[in-house]
């Protein structure tokens, strides 16, 4: 685990400070007199100026960190910037370069873990939607592991494949809901995830779950399943709320509209000309939902 502050203050820090003694050393201040606008010692002015502290080439040729330096580097000479104001000018900076930037790329390449993830940690801090993005890929992939150790699961595929979608709280379209890139596949019996969930790879279930959201907007998790006798029969038996809609729901899942105010735990169709049957169950997660699944296959 790398934390940002540790690119920082290895990178950006030693950088920004090497510069900044020798811009002020330029304009002929002394190392005595530099000591204390960077809020060093005079040795470590002096190491600076030799460039014994370090320095990334990335972040000394990049132009907003030459500009804003050389513009910190006069105030400060001019005694018209304190050193806080050159403080908050650094800060600025390092927000800018974690915001997609510099020090953002440097991060993904001593921690390749963040690679392709659109991390914003950084700049939106307590209030990034990579957080939730994560907590709802973990809860799918519990949900996946869940079903693919259900038995008799394969048995209520549909022939177009089964998946099982997650949505973002609030979900508005397709790009906030994950669910597994293709379908769920059936392996000598049993089902399987032929990739690991993303968002915004499934078009038909996403649609179908982002329609019972606008219902009830605590209903995260779906999937659809063959709506055979069996399964409908035990779903009764467990008591829960079923409800037939029309079949041109496939088409279109915005169409989508439930008989009461309490959306069902299940709700199928018969199917038609072209439109396979299919049952659809939903659930607040993916977890809880596979696990009624499981316990109604029992």
């Amino acid at each position: 685990m790398r934390f940002a502050e540790e690119v920082v203050a290895a990178r950006f820090v030693p950088t920004w400070r090497g510069m900044l003694a020798r811009e002020l050393s330029s304009m002929g201040l002394s190392q005595v007199e530099i000591a204390p606008l960077l809020g060093v010692t005079q040795s470590a002015v002096s190491k600076h100026l030799r460039g014994e502290l370090g320095m990334d080439a990335r972040l000394e040729t990049d132009p907003r960190m030459r500009e804003t330096v050389a513009r910190v580097a006069r105030a400060l000479a001019a005694k018209s910037l304190s050193p806080f104001e050159a403080l908050h000018e650094a800060e600025a900076l390092v927000r800018a370069f974690e915001d997609r930037g510099p020090l953002c790329a440097i991060h993904e390449e001593e921690m390749p873990e963040l690679r392709g993830l659109g991390c914003d940690i950084c700049v939106t801090v307590g209030r990034s939607t990579l957080v939730d993005e994560q907590a709802v890929l973990q809860d799918l992939r519990a949900g996946l592991r869940v079903l693919e150790a259900t038995p008799g699961l394969a048995r209520v595929m549909p022939h177009v494949g089964a998946n099982l979608a997650r949505a973002l709280p609030g979900a508005r379209d397709a790009t906030q809901v994950a669910a597994v890139p293709g379908r769920l596949i059936e392996v000598k019996g049993s089902v399987r995830a032929p990739a690991p969930p993303e968002f915004g790879v499934s078009r038909h279930v996403a649609e179908v779950l982002l329609a019972v959201l606008r219902a009830d907007a605590s209903k995260l998790a779906c999937l659809n399943l063959a709506p055979t006798e069996p399964l409908l029969a035990a779903a009764r038996a467990a008591g829960w709320r079923i409800e037939r809609v029309p079949p041109e729901v496939e088409r279109a899942p915005a169409s989508l509209r439930f008989g009461g105010a309490v959306v069902p735990d299940l709700f199928h169709h018969d199917g038609a000309f072209g439109i396979e049957p299919q049952a659809y169950v939903v659930g607040t997660g993916a977890t809880e939902l596979a696990l009624r699944i499981q316990h109604l296959l029992d």
